[in-house]
């Protein structure tokens, strides 16, 4: 009997040092990415204007990954609508694509490369696309305010590649 409760207890304890272990591990993790997010601003809300959403789009962008002080990776992903009533036509475009940034500076190299999803109704008939999206250029985020400023080469690649142009306000945070 007494061998029982030596082993229960002995798990007990070992299930609380277990806790407490994974407690103090989450709580570092989380004081460095709260450390680390007060350097940089890793989420922005951009409008673009031309880019992969076609004449417009809202997008969310966020960077996951830093390293060395220079290179940045993310993603963004966005949404267009445009309603044509005169011609009974509407297109929706989704945007999403993964971004590579280079510069330690405000002013960065960016390389974009995704897809952009596309629905497009003429008079009930709705048809579904999918295209790949690609871009480069440079991007400005000013330090302490967080906005930020686009300029990007975005051709678009449906039925052949023709030349294209984003340029994008947005807000860091």
């Amino acid at each position: 009997m007494r061998a029982g409760r030596r082993t229960g207890r002995r798990a007990r304890v070992q299930a609380d040092l277990t806790m407490n272990k994974t407690m103090v591990t989450l709580l570092l993790l989380f004081s460095l990415a709260a450390a680390y997010s007060r350097l940089e601003k890793r989420n922005a809300i951009i409008l673009e204007y031309g880019g992969s959403g076609g004449l417009y789009s809202l997008n969310y962008d966020r960077i996951v990954a830093s390293w060395q002080g220079t290179h940045r990776l993310g993603f963004r992903a966005g949404a267009s609508w445009l309603p044509l009533s005169v011609y009974d036509i509407s297109v929706a475009t989704f945007p999403a694509t993964v971004n590579y940034l280079l510069g330690k500076r405000a002013v960065k190299f960016e390389l974009d490369l995704g897809v952009v999803g596309t629905i497009v109704t003429v008079k009930g008939a709705t048809r579904y696309g999918v295209s790949p999206a690609a871009g480069a250029g440079i991007r400005y985020v000013q330090r302490g305010s967080g906005s930020n400023f686009r300029l990007l080469f975005t051709p678009v690649m449906f039925k052949g590649v023709y030349p294209w142009l984003c340029i994008s306000v947005g807000r860091s945070f």
